[in-house]
């Protein structure tokens, strides 16, 4: 598989969880959707953009990165 259609199936799970958290009633999904925000701002190393980068290690290939 390449690194393209790896992208591609990842953002499309990131859609599919938004989708998720937007189709739940409240308080529901101000729960969740805040829950998210904790997580994603208490760990750096946790988030929902993704891309890949070519490096002389294969287990290093994938870089995550944070909403800027």
């Amino acid at each position: 598989m390449t690194a393209d259609k790896k992208i591609v199936i990842l953002q499309n799970m990131i859609k599919t969880l938004e989708g998720y958290y937007l189709s739940k009633p409240e308080p529901y999904q101000s729960c969740l959707l805040a829950l998210r925000d904790i997580v994603l701002n208490t760990r750096r190393d946790i988030c929902t953009n993704v891309s890949f980068k070519s490096r002389s290690l294969p287990t290093k290939a994938r870089s995550w990165h944070t909403y800027g």
